[in-house]
């Protein structure tokens, strides 16, 4: 997200005047007249006239001609990646998923919602996932966008049951995109890896989710879904 300078020239001349009297004029006597033999001080015509101010060799500058500076370009707001424009073409909306995930050692089926909409003026695209698995529901929220300055996709989310992620991934590579970071889940620190891939005809979408409780050692299948728009 400049210093407005004001300059000013001020010139001032004064003029003094000289009185010569008798010094007996005190005593109510009146002034002795100048000796006759005395000339008084012919003026100097060539002298510069004390009572009127010297001309100044420069005119001050015209404050109406002089350049603003207060009137500087102001500085333009940063616009969202183009990146993020694209890929929200091809996520936003509503999709149904199914599939298996894994929770406290236990796998079953689940079925979810997945909505995903462009949020924070364009910047982030917003991700919100709500299933069930059994009587256990779960829901996320996810936020992803683009570093154009390092090319690098980021994505942070949250969950309803204390969990967050911060990942990241270079993007998509023949349609299939690798997203991997840390975590935590049920006070435990995990490494997250999530690989996603779009259908050719754009309608469709498979993520499967691992989950390392070794710093990365070993992976475990967290989820598998297959998703449709």
């Amino acid at each position: 997200m400049k210093k407005l300078t004001t300059v000013s020239f001020l010139l001032a001349a004064f003029t003094t005047a000289a009185y010569a009297g008798d010094p007996k004029a005190g005593s109510g006597a009146p002034a002795t007249p100048a000796a006759k033999d005395a000339k008084a001080p012919v003026a100097d015509k060539k002298a510069p006239d004390a009572a009127k101010p010297a001309a100044a060799d420069k005119k001050a500058p015209d404050a109406a001609k002089a350049p603003d500076a207060a009137k500087a370009p102001a500085m333009e707001a940063p616009k969202p990646a183009q990146e993020v424009a694209a890929m929200a073409k091809a996520m936003v909306g509503t999709w149904r998923c199914t599939g298996q995930a894994t929770h406290m050692g236990n796998t079953a089926d689940f079925k979810a919602t997945m909505t995903f909409k462009l949020d924070l003026d364009k910047w982030w695209i917003q991700g919100a996932f709500s299933g069930t698995m059994g009587k256990m529901t779960h829901k996320f929220t996810s936020y992803t966008g683009y570093d154009a300055t390092n090319k690098k996709w980021h994505r942070y989310g949250v969950d309803s049951m204390g969990g967050a992620r911060e990942q990241s991934s270079s993007g998509m590579t023949d349609g299939k995109a690798v997203w991997e970071g840390n975590g935590s889940m049920m006070g435990q620190a995990i490494k997250v890896r999530d690989t996603e891939e779009m259908g050719k005809d754009g309608k469709t979408f498979h993520s499967l989710g691992e989950i390392s409780m070794d710093g990365g050692k070993t992976w475990n299948k967290g989820h598998e879904a297959n998703c449709k728009k």
